[in-house]
């Protein structure tokens, strides 16, 4: 498209690779150079004819006069021309006399000056790199150096020899620029022989680096598919991916049995290297109640206990409040909650004010925001301190809006420190409140929850709210729901739906779909909050969403289409992934030529954009919704205005923003929006589940139009599969509380 600004992203390369060109060059100066992840601007001088140019991409270190092989494509930029962007950069040594002198004088080896490579150069010309190389000694034939002077620039060769040995042999195995740098920066001079010894060890050191890759690297360095490093690491790679799928153990067959197929060896030397991980600690096995082991990575297995037993403490916690002053809370609560507690409610109000371990959860419509509320105040008027926290920004702002309190997100209040990967808050230094309060629990995952539950005071005491029926965390665990089934816990469910929420086709359905009954729509146009347009093909589907986003919902509900509804979808790919509707949905509500291109996604001043991992420097975090207010193409950068903040992407940042028009479900939790296009079809077929639906549905307010085919929606109705999760959470709760643990 013209004026775009295309940057490199691995995640492309394998579409470009037919379009790949090989330059040699030199550089001849470096514009900008960013040391943490390599992104650099160069102007290169080709071998042989030709003007010079600049190169862009994430480069190792690189110096003046250095010479290098780029592989990449030529781009065009609207304000700076044509570019070469580079997807590999690979120091070489120079060939001609000047450019040895050059290279020797850049710096890039240390311990020689512009006069040293000029004799250098003067006495060895083009041979002067081979000598330095087999035959160190012979520097001592030039004018001027003696022993200990040679002796300084065969350390100094030998040091730089290393580091570009490493580089071609990192490049060798095909890894991507940023992760070689991470190698070097990890490994230092013994990269190449740390990784010959046992690539496996990258997936625990390298962050981006899987099992997958590591297995590449170690067909390439000679390493069989029986070596037991192999197995071993393939083995914590199935636990790890169970853990991402939400599982805080494995049963040891299954566990097994997955990794017996997943590597393609034998059972039973599956086994022995289970016994070796085992007998070195790094997995813990378990047996449960049942007799069933189940084997664990050591972190989880600590959390899971140390979580079981701070629960099952706070359980068993009483505050005893004097009458007068649990009377007034309970006065004060109601009063600013502006309504007449139901029974329910003030049963929930009653044990929040003196139990150790409170649990609210209900439907929509039930009153958890009003419960809240009243029990923020009621603890206050009671003379507690209360601490207000989520999972999420969004979800904060909301707990924040409804109570009139302030409210962070779980790692500010813990005081997350990004540069040590841990909290400021724990046993040892613990929150500074009688009472710590956790909105949108279905969200938090076991290790979260036991770092936060680590924090609590000796005296203090924890009410948990959310909904057991929403999706699960995307972390291992199930620990809303462990801690519900927990006999001991002091639940309160709520369950009647009040009558204004009543009203609500949105919380109807709700209801509905959560019984299993498909809901009862209006007919297109007429009255409701709640309505399904019916497309059985996918591309009509998508062209539905569009009009309905673009011209039916702000005629006829005054919504305004990017700032007050949000596209909801099952998945990422297909016709009807967040991925392809973000595309139909910008080409719509934000039409333009040019912008700023970063792999998939090409960003234009005015676009919704959403943040997709945790950025504490820049107060960011995974899932945070924004609108692109400006665009600057001359120094690669967008100002995001996240809810009057603005907060500015240079070029290295933008792998970490997508387009927000349209967003998964699991992204979804924790919000609220006005309105909802709600995408359901048979190509979301494996993803069709009750609570996917249900969490969806629920995060409307005002509107929620549900586009896609009735076959979709009958299947996620009927399918209840919630999905079993290994989690002893409750198990060992129960333990623990016996005195058997």
């Amino acid at each position: 498209m013209p004026g775009e600004v295309a940057l490199n992203s691995r995640r492309d390369s394998a579409i470009l690779a037919a379009m790949t060109e090989t330059i040699h060059g030199t550089v001849e100066r470096i514009i900008f150079h960013n040391p943490e992840n390599g992104w650099t601007v160069l102007l290169v001088a080709p071998e042989g004819q030709g003007r010079a140019f600049t190169a862009v991409g994430s480069m190792p270190p690189v110096e003046e006069g250095q010479s290098l092989r780029l592989d990449g494509e030529w781009t065009q930029r609207e304000r700076f021309g044509r570019q070469f962007t580079a997807t590999r950069v690979e120091p070489v040594l120079p060939q001609t006399a000047e450019g040895i002198r050059r290279f020797l004088s850049s710096g890039l080896v240390k311990g020689f000056g512009r006069e040293m490579a000029r004799r250098l150069v003067e006495h060895f010309g083009e041979d002067a790199l081979r000598v330095l190389e087999e035959e160190p000694q012979r520097v001592r034939e030039v004018r001027g150096i003696g022993r200990k002077r040679t002796s300084q620039i065969r350390t100094a060769w030998a040091a730089y020899s290393a580091q570009r040995r490493n580089l071609i042999f990192l490049y060798g195995l095909g890894l991507a620029t940023g992760t070689v740098l991470k190698i070097l920066k990890q490994y230092g001079d013994d990269a190449a022989s740390r990784v010959r010894k046992n690539p496996y060890h990258l997936v625990r050191d390298i962050w981006g680096v899987g099992f997958g890759t590591a297995d590449r690297v170690g067909r390439a360095v000679g390493i069989g598919p029986e070596d037991p490093a192999r197995v071993r690491a393939g083995l914590q790679h199935v636990l790890e991916d169970a853990n991402g799928q939400g599982h805080v153990y494995l049963p040891r067959e299954a566990l097994v049995a997955h990794a017996t197929g997943f590597l393609e060896v034998d059972q039973l030397l599956v086994e022995r290297e289970l016994r070796s991980l085992a007998e070195a600690g790094a997995v813990v096995v378990r047996a449960g109640t049942d007799g069933e082991e189940g084997i664990y990575l050591p972190r989880l297995a600590e959390a899971e206990d140390r979580l079981a037993g701070a629960l099952t403490r706070l359980a068993a916690r009483r505050r005893e409040i004097p009458a007068s002053l649990r009377a007034r809370g309970l006065e004060e609560g109601s009063r600013r909650a502006g309504v007449e507690l139901t029974e329910e409610q003030r049963a929930a109000v009653e044990q929040a004010l003196e139990g150790g371990l409170t649990v609210i959860t209900g439907g929509p419509g039930t009153g958890k925001t009003t419960v809240l509320k009243a029990v923020v105040h009621a603890l206050r008027a009671a003379g507690e301190s209360v601490l207000l926290c989520a999972p999420t920004g969004r979800a904060a702002k909301r707990m924040s809006e409804a109570t009139g309190f302030p409210a962070k997100t779980i790692h500010r209040l813990l005081e997350y420190d990004p540069a040590s990967d841990s909290f400021g808050r724990d046993e040892a230094d613990p929150l500074p409140a009688d009472v710590v309060i956790v909105d949108e629990v279905s969200m938090i995952d076991l290790l979260l929850m036991d770092c936060l539950v680590a924090a609590i005071p000796d005296h203090g005491r924890l009410m948990l709210v959310g909904d057991r029926f929403q999706l699960q965390s995307v972390g291992p665990g199930s620990v809303l729901r462990d801690i519900v089934e927990y006999r001991r816990s002091g639940v309160v469910v709520l369950t009647t739906v009040h009558r204004q929420a009543a009203e609500s086709l949105i919380i109807q359905s709700s209801h509905r779909i959560l019984a299993g009954i498909r809901p009862v729509f209006p007919p297109p146009g007429g009255p409701g909050d709640c309505f399904f347009i019916a497309r059985d093909d996918p591309e009509a589907a998508r062209e539905s969403v569009v009009e309905v986003i673009r011209t039916r919902i702000p005629g006829a509900f005054g919504l305004d289409p990017r700032k007050d509804v949000q596209v909801i979808t099952p998945m990422y790919r297909g016709v009807l992934g967040a991925d392809s509707l973000n595309q139909a949905l910008q080409d719509a509500l934000n039409p333009g030529e040019g912008g700023l291109r970063r792999g998939a996604h090409l960003f234009r001043t005015g676009d919704k954009v959403m943040q997709v991992r945790n950025n504490y420097l820049k107060d960011v975090f995974n899932g945070d919704i924004g609108t692109i207010r400006a665009l600057h193409e001359g120094d690669l950068t967008l100002m995001v205005d996240f809810g009057g903040r603005l907060v500015e992407y240079a070029a290295d940042d933008l792998e970490d923003l997508v387009l927000a028009y349209a967003i998964t479900v699991h992204k979804s939790q924790g919000s609220e929006y006005p309105g909802v296009v709600l995408v359901m079809h048979t190509q979301h077929y494996v993803m069709l589940r009750r609570n996917l639906l249900y969490t969806a549905l629920t995060r409307a307010r005002r509107l929620a139009v549900l586009v896609g085919s009735s076959r979709a929606l009958d299947r996620a109705i009927r399918n209840d599969e919630t999905g079993v999760r290994f989690s002893r959470l409750r198990e060992r709760m129960e333990l623990v509380a016996s005195g058997r643990a």
